[in-house]
């Protein structure tokens, strides 16, 4: 679990599913207070399910970067400078944490 959050944070995650990998981190939050109160299943049932949601955006590090690529190229084509601008920021964000 711990791996997958510094991953996803290497991939920049929070600057392009902010809500979903908060909800991932409270649900890892509340697993750790169940397993401090010695509830085990719940615990473990909560880590599964935070691990589930950070697997899941996980799987969405490629489409993000190639879709702010695309999103960056419209609005590049479109004469938008200041969005093409972000969304090619974005695309290095994402993929130059990928390289590491």
């Amino acid at each position: 679990m711990i791996e997958l959050e510094a991953d996803l944070d290497k991939h920049a995650v929070k600057k392009w599913e902010t809500e979903e990998f908060s909800e991932a981190v409270e649900q890892g939050r509340i697993g750790d207070e169940y397993f401090r109160r010695q509830q085990y299943l719940q615990a473990a049932e909560s880590f599964q399910v935070t691990i589930d949601k950070l697997q899941i955006l996980q799987q969405r590090i490629r489409p993000t970067f190639e879709h702010a690529v695309t999103r960056g190229e419209q609005a590049l084509s479109q004469g938008d400078q200041s969005a093409a601008v972000q969304q090619f920021e974005l695309a290095v964000l994402v993929q130059t944490r990928s390289d590491n």
